[in-house]
């Protein structure tokens, strides 16, 4: 299981976590669960949200937003939050029993990552559990976008599971298990798409993840080793050395994501199958 502790966020710019046309009780709830000191900003039109959301200083990585909203399409409202802001996790706060602007599967297949549902999810604990898991979700698909396009289709199965399930799926059996195949399964499809054995696509996937986290928070490489299932943060930075040659704070200073997916892509224009050139001098252990 991820560890309960939330990740930190980076500068508090003007803010980090967004309302949008929440009623006066919901804002409460939400003002109630959030972190300590995280700055939350409550937005009632739809100028001031987008003003917010483009400005280059304002620091947003959450957005919720009243599923019920009259005064916009609030289906038209999240898929401009995704363009405007992709690494932005998007909740939508519903109200039971009343009509809603539109089912919760347009609501997800616009871009929500997760429903928060009056007098139900919203008490302190349950809200806190859900903010977090949006912040994963929306960091695990950024991620898989971003790797999509270095990997064939036929391996996006397998970045997908790790990405959605870090700290559970840290080897390669665990991967096999959780997509219910055997081991040998995996290194065939693998072989056949021309992509790395499933050893080194699990720790490009995971650093990939694990690079987000660098670019998008504060987060130290313990609390990322920690929330990654990590043995420790000593063997993140091995890891994280072993396959760019370069250290995690180098990385989260020239852009951590930006810098590995490059190596994937270079990987994917000049590999061999099942075969991805690293850092000088470094040799794939699988």
């Amino acid at each position: 299981m991820i560890g309960d502790a939330a990740l930190p966020l980076g500068e508090s710019g003007l803010s980090r976590l967004l309302m949008w046309s929440l009623s006066v009780r919901q804002q409460a709830r939400i003002k109630d669960a959030a972190r300590h000191n995280e700055p939350v900003r409550s937005v009632r039109d739809l100028p001031e949200l987008w003003q917010l959301l483009q400005g280059s200083t304002a620091q947003v990585d959450l957005v919720i937003v009243s599923a019920t909203a009259a005064d916009a399409n609030v289906l038209d409202v999240i898929r401009r939050i995704v363009r405007e802001r992709p690494r932005a996790a998007i909740v939508a706060y519903c109200t039971p029993g009343a009509q809603q602007a539109a089912s919760l599967r347009a609501l997800a297949a616009a871009g929500v990552h997760q429903f928060l549902l009056e007098g139900s999810d919203d008490s302190p604990v349950a809200l806190r559990a859900v903010l977090q898991d949006a912040r994963r979700q929306c960091a695990a698909d950024w991620v898989l976008n971003e790797m999509s396009e270095c990997f064939s289709p036929a391996v996006h199965p397998l970045l997908e599971t790790a990405l959605t399930a870090p700290a559970e799926v840290t080897s390669v059996m665990d991967l096999a298990n959780a997509l219910g195949v055997h081991r040998k399964t995996l290194f065939n499809r693998c072989r056949r798409a021309g992509v790395p054995v499933p050893a080194e696509l699990l720790v490009w996937t995971r650093l990939m993840l694990v690079a987000y986290f660098l670019d998008a928070t504060a987060c130290t490489v313990e609390t990322i080793a920690n929330e990654m299932g990590y043995p420790s943060a000593t063997a993140l930075r091995n890891t994280l050395k072993r396959y760019t040659g370069r250290t995690a704070q180098e990385l989260r200073r020239d852009g951590a994501v930006r810098a590995i997916i490059q190596r994937l892509r270079v990987g994917a224009a000049t590999r061999a199958p099942g075969d991805l050139t690293l850092a000088p001098d470094v040799t794939v252990l699988t």
